[in-house]
């Protein structure tokens, strides 16, 4: 799962996966992945690094939920904070989601 994980937000600035701990704390890699599934969604370079950790893990959390369809699992604060590890059940609803919408849009070409 870390792999995969790294391999879909290579070269995303400020992204750097090593583990699902403090590799998500800052709420990039979340946005990261939110924005790989779907770049219309915002301009990751224009907002995700020039706004605190707290604004980026807000929005990943909102953007995952109403986008994606992944329910919130964790809150913005506790992210930030690292609390608990919780955001590990993140990363397999997402990409479980995103796997599930591209098996169906190439079933549809």
């Amino acid at each position: 799962m870390l792999n995969w994980v790294r391999t879909e937000t290579e070269g995303y600035k400020g992204v750097r996966i090593e583990n699902f701990g403090t590799s998500f704390n800052d709420g990039l890699a979340f946005l990261a992945l939110v924005h790989k599934f779907d770049p219309t969604l915002f301009d990751y370079d224009g907002t995700c690094n020039s706004q605190p950790s707290l604004k980026n893990a807000e929005q990943a959390i909102e953007f995952a939920e109403k986008h994606l369809g992944v329910p919130k699992l964790i809150e913005a604060k506790e992210l930030v904070e690292g609390k608990d590890n919780l955001h590990i059940n993140y990363s397999p609803p997402i990409k479980r989601r995103i796997l599930r919408l591209l098996l169906a849009n190439r079933n549809l070409n």
